[in-house]
């Protein structure tokens, strides 16, 4: 409805403009105006949180009667004398401002240009790259030597990838338009002039978009010479599709490092994969003030084809139960508010619940999984939650994979806290506590999240080894 509605503005916005142009009025300048007469009339200025604020303002010497402006802002139109729009990412974008009266609207067109100065993310942002007294390392450091190696199947593509490097922001962008299929097919590498000290600890951070989700993105950093040595970093990380991402690593030693040397390899990327990598970061660790939160866990490959649960998600179907309770133990609501989609599931906090473990319980039940005793199993899974459309934390969440007879015969247990972003699971080689079990439940429970919290749980991954 909202696009209908948006649409039908912009047509009479059209014909309003088309109209205006078919005959002559005596408007208040008895002429089209000239866009370039208002330039300084039009105000472009962005706030700490990425907000871009258009306003079209009086101006000494500037007679505006009769002036409405006319933005072009992402293609599309406002006339709006003041509004505010929000700019996710990091980088230089531009507005054309025009003018109208009576008689239509101008022909010429004022350029504006604004700078955002940072990339917002939902959850961490990284550390400061921009950190008082040059303590990121990087600071005014150029990227050079560029090389890459780009060989979907292991044939190398002749010219490696597209891509090109801002030096005033040291980001880089890279289009791979073919897939690869394993680790060092798709390698990228260049180095900084950098030194770093023996025995220092650093924490390193640094912002990756992709259009594409890279199951496995490798991160190595280690001093410019053959053979890699003196490794500060090298660190496997989970990037998704057109989501902003910090990958961080924190209170990393190295040897004496003179040249500091950056390699990715993308190996795993699906075809059509443009990356950005922005804002990276090293800082010695005793001098950061950014606080990082704890490292995720890294989740199995839920692709693996010996993921057991992947046919359950694929079946769709997930018979639930509940349990909500206040601070007292008392019921306060039998309501389940889910939806199940491939390897995503949600689920809606109902009401106040306690902030005890068990005082807001879900679980699904009589899963189709029947679990020998002697079978060995690696298993993960992530849960977030957020609220009012917004990443939020709460101090813990609780995930049980046990005998649908038996509380105690389980694969796993184990309570964490979740931060923004969400926390993953991981429980690895793990069997079941008694013995077999012709049918399992997955039991969860989220004492202490707000009401109305979404929890989403994804990518539940059982592989039998």
């Amino acid at each position: 409805m909202k696009k209908i509605i948006y649409s039908a503005f912009i047509s009479l916005f059209a014909l309003a403009i088309s109209a205006c142009s078919e005959d002559r009025f005596d408007g208040a300048n008895g002429d089209l105006p000239e866009a370039s007469l208002y330039e300084n009339c039009f105000k472009v200025t962005v706030d700490e949180n990425n907000n871009a604020h258009f306003s079209f303002e009086p101006v000494a010497g500037v007679d505006m009667t009769g002036i409405t402006p006319v933005w072009i802002v992402d293609g599309a139109y406002s006339s709006a004398f003041e509004f505010t729009k929000f700019y996710r990412k990091k980088g230089i974008y531009s507005v054309e401002c025009k003018v109208k009266n009576r008689n239509g609207m101008s022909a010429g067109v004022v350029v504006k240009q604004f700078e955002v100065l940072k990339t917002r993310m939902n959850g961490f942002e990284g550390f400061d790259v921009d950190a008082n007294a040059g303590l990121n390392m990087l600071q005014g450091a150029t990227f050079d030597n560029f090389a890459y190696y780009y060989a979907p199947g292991w044939a190398e593509i002749p010219g490696g990838p597209t891509y090109s490097y801002n030096s005033s922001e040291n980001s880089i962008t890279i289009d791979y338009p073919t897939g690869t299929s394993e680790r060092w097919q798709n390698q990228f590498s260049f180095s900084t002039g950098v030194a770093l000290q023996d025995g220092v600890e650093y924490d390193v951070s640094m912002i990756v978009t992709s259009t594409q989700a890279i199951p496995s993105m490798k991160v190595k950093m280690n001093q410019n010479a053959s053979g890699d040595p003196n490794i500060l970093l090298d660190k496997d990380f989970s990037v998704p599709a057109d989501e902003p991402i910090a990958l961080y690593a924190t209170k990393l030693l190295a040897g004496g490092v003179s040249d500091l040397k950056i390699i990715f390899d993308f190996g795993g990327n699906p075809d059509n994969t443009n990356v950005i990598i922005e804002n990276i970061c090293i800082l010695p660790s005793d001098q950061n003030n950014v606080e990082a939160p704890a490292e995720l866990n890294e989740a199995f490959d839920y692709n693996d084809p010996r993921n057991v649960f992947a046919a359950i998600d694929q079946a769709g179907v997930f018979e639930e139960t509940c349990f909500w309770a206040d601070n007292n133990w008392a019921e306060i609501s039998q309501e389940i508010i889910s939806t199940h989609d491939g390897n995503v599931h949600t689920v809606t906090i109902p009401g106040p619940v306690g902030a005890n473990e068990w005082q807001a319980q879900y679980t699904w039940v009589n899963l189709p999984l029947a679990v020998n005793a002697s079978d060995h199993y690696d298993c993960s899974i992530k849960v977030s939650a957020s609220l009012n459309g917004e990443p939020v934390k709460f101090n813990g969440a609780t995930v049980k994979l046990t005998d649908m007879n038996s509380d105690d015969n389980m694969l796993f247990n184990a309570r964490h806290e979740i931060p923004v972003g969400g926390w993953v699971y991981r429980f690895e080689d793990v069997q079941m506590a008694q013995g077999d079990a012709a049918s399992m439940k997955l039991v969860f429970d989220f004492g202490g999240a707000p009401e109305g919290a979404v929890i989403t749980i994804s990518d539940v991954t059982v592989i039998k080894k």
